[in-house]
């Protein structure tokens, strides 16, 4: 595949690096005027109702303290800036991360939006600065720039902001879209307000989009056909260094925990990623389940602050689990004893529940009660497809084996049902009861192992056409 020539966006002429200047002065005074206002006036709601942190409100309002990186003699260590609203975008982006930072030398600064995300990021030696993106500063967003002396910005998908991009355009600075995705009914919105978003479009340097149908929404939104790739999504990106995700972040302390999961011929359903509302929308008909002897259920909220909720509502059913909020904390004889006597996990952790997939992923036949056909050991109900959010993540149960049982809100998954749909099948509420059954018993053909293959490569197979767009824009590999 013939790969389009790097479309400059970042190098105007004097005429329009002067225009970019006015029009950033002039929408730097209307923040001042208007949305800064707007924004102290909701995120400090969202701080006293408790939803957000301290840091996150001073933070977004562009209020931050980054270290100045230098070298001996006052030369910067130049940062290629990454942005990733949540936990799942930061997961799919880390591997490209690494990649690039081998590659280039440069460092890594994080923006997000995710409270989650910013305990994790805390912890990853791989990012040397982080921060809540400043939302629509340029005061702040320039000072990044000078503070960190960023060379590019690579976005999570399709983030469009547009006074990020008007700031990095006047800057001239690259903008990359990683993983760009753009659907039919996105795309309606999107052309609602088509008089600021063609301006932000045409910010950014390059879209790699992750299909034919995100290309043809982005030139219909004016984007420059020499600016869009077609490229592998990062999203089903898992490999790190040591191998997938799921080993390299291993937690030995599950051990025990998981060894006793494998070693189970009970058949196992994993609530994945599943709302409170969700779940007591559908718990009438997972009440047998989770009183069943023959069945290990494993419930990993979405929300990790909703974990006590869960707690206190099963305990009112009169429902015993044990329940895991502490990854440092070691599995004791004592918690393994609870969950063989109540076959039943609520687990409130960070990263782990890749591990207890990898702990269930076969099929077997040789069920006490089945001995003569194929029944499903493990299903995944997907968490966020049966109220109207979208659908979580359906790729991870999928690289491992798992049938995926998913409800019919399922727009965020689209991209990777469209290749794995004969391996997933679609529930309603009033027929969810028969479809887990159906499900269990019969499940469907698991996802293609040359598929999974090629989606987890994703980032090595990006990786030359960004470094090659990467050394057009003048960035080349750093030593220092």
């Amino acid at each position: 595949m013939k790969k389009p020539k790097l479309a400059n966006a970042a190098s105007p002429g004097l005429k329009q690096q002067a225009w970019d200047s006015l029009s950033l002065l002039a929408l730097t005074l209307l923040y001042l005027l208007f949305l800064f206002p707007m924004l102290l006036l909701l995120l400090s709601l969202l701080f006293l109702l408790g939803k957000i942190s301290a840091r996150h409100v001073y933070e977004s309002l562009g209020l931050l303290s980054l270290d100045n990186f230098a070298l001996p003699g006052g030369r910067k260590i130049p940062f290629l800036w990454m942005h990733a609203s949540s936990y799942g975008e930061w997961h799919s982006l880390r591997p490209m991360a690494q990649l690039l930072k081998q590659e280039t030398g440069m460092n890594i600064f994080l923006s997000y939006f995710n409270e989650e995300l910013k305990k994790t990021v805390a912890k990853d030696e791989l990012i040397d600065e982080s921060a809540f993106l400043p939302i629509e500063n340029p005061l702040a967003l320039l000072w990044i720039v000078q503070q960190l002396n960023v060379k590019a910005l690579l976005l999570m998908e399709l983030e469009i902001w547009p006074l990020l991009l008007f700031t990095m355009k006047a800057r001239g600075l690259p903008v990359f879209s990683l993983s760009a995705i753009l659907f039919d009914d996105e795309a309606k919105r999107y052309r609602r307000f088509s008089w600021i978003f063609r301006s932000a479009f045409g910010s950014i340097s390059r879209f790699y989009a992750s299909s034919e149908e995100t290309k043809r929404n982005l030139l219909a939104m004016g984007a420059s056909p020499k600016r869009i790739c077609l490229s592998p999504s990062l999203k089903f990106s898992l490999l790190a260094e040591g191998g997938r995700e799921g080993k390299a972040n291993e937690n030995k302390n599950l051990g025990p925990l998981l060894s006793l999961i494998k070693k189970s011929k009970q058949q196992k359903l994993i609530l994945a990623s599943i709302h409170y509302k969700e779940f007591i929308l559908l718990f009438s008909q997972l009440r047998s389940y989770l009183q069943s002897s023959e069945f290990l259920l494993i419930i990993a909220p979405r929300k990790l602050e909703d974990g006590a909720k869960f707690s206190q509502f099963l305990k009112k059913q009169k429902i015993s689990s044990l329940i895991r909020q502490d990854k440092a904390a070691a599995i004791s004889q004592q918690n393994l004893k609870l969950f063989s006597q109540t076959g039943n996990l609520l687990l409130l952790t960070l990263g782990e529940l890749n591990q207890f997939y990898a702990a269930s992923s076969r099929l077997s036949s040789g069920l006490p009660k089945n001995k003569k056909k194929t029944v499903a050991l493990t299903v995944a109900l997907i968490g966020g497809s049966f109220i109207p959010i979208g659908g979580h993540s359906v790729f991870q149960p999928l690289s491992q084996g798992i049938p995926v049982l998913i409800g019919s809100y399922q727009h965020s998954q689209r991209e990777i049902l469209s290749i794995a749909k004969d391996s997933v099948l679609t529930s309603k509420k009033k027929t969810f009861g028969n479809d887990l059954r159906q499900i269990l018993a019969n499940p469907p053909k698991p996802f293609s192992a040359s598929k999974i293959t090629r989606l987890q490569n994703a980032a090595h197979l990006l990786l030359p056409l960004l470094l090659a767009d990467l050394q057009k824009a003048g960035i080349g590999k750093y030593s220092r």
